[in-house]
């Protein structure tokens, strides 16, 4: 589970990154 969660972590930072910028526009 923390192994998955790891290799989720940039992916998640991407996707809210992606959703933030998104917002901003």
């Amino acid at each position: 589970m923390i192994e998955t969660f790891k290799n989720l972590e940039p992916v998640m930072q991407a996707l809210f990154g992606g959703l933030f910028t998104w917002g901003l526009t």
